[in-house]
């Protein structure tokens, strides 16, 4: 069997990746082009940090011309993710994945409250000489909140939430992410 294929999602110019089923469908799988229909909220979730982690390293490399547009299109996926995590995500997190569940959401809704404020403030910086000291600094932090996700965060989903709500939530956050 093949395995799946990771695609851009078409939408917009700024996207992320989709895993796209190689095989085709069979008994009792629906046939949804470009989705893969066995992918759960955390996989959604591990293929968004995978394309976050490339572009900030990408843009850390990136020479002064290209500063502006590869961290215009950071701004832009981070604020997607983000947004999703918050409506989908951490909520469920905080009020359903037991002890412990509430902090683990509430320090994500944080970090990620921080990270916004910080790439907001690079936004101005892309030309100055300050902004690669400054980009390193936010991408640490940046990296860090991921692993923090997928540590607490994505391991406790799993361990708490039902498979089919898991599928579930994959499918809204590709909806809430669709609305921009």
């Amino acid at each position: 069997m093949a395995g799946p294929a990771v695609t851009t999602n078409t939408a917009s110019a700024v996207r992320f990746p989709r895993i796209v089923e190689t095989t085709p469908p069979g008994p009792g799988r629906l046939e949804h082009p470009g989705v893969n229909t066995a992918d759960d909220i955390v996989d959604v979730l591990l293929v968004q940090h995978h394309t976050l982690r490339e572009l900030s390293g990408r843009l850390a490399a990136a020479a002064v011309a290209d500063r502006k547009r590869l961290l215009a299109e950071l701004a832009v996926l981070v604020y997607l993710h983000t947004r999703g995590e918050q409506t989908v995500v951490h909520p469920v997190t905080r009020d359903h994945t037991g002890y412990g569940g509430y902090t683990v959401g509430t320090a994500c809704l944080a970090q990620e409250e921080r990270i916004g404020r910080a790439l907001a403030e690079l936004s101005d910086l892309d030309a100055d000489p300050i902004f690669p000291a400054s980009f390193a600094a936010f991408r640490r932090t940046f990296l860090d909140h991921l692993a923090d996700e997928e540590c607490d965060e994505f391991p406790r989903l799993r361990r708490r939430i039902p498979t089919q709500q898991l599928h579930s939530m994959a499918n809204d956050i590709r909806n809430v992410q669709a609305m921009r």
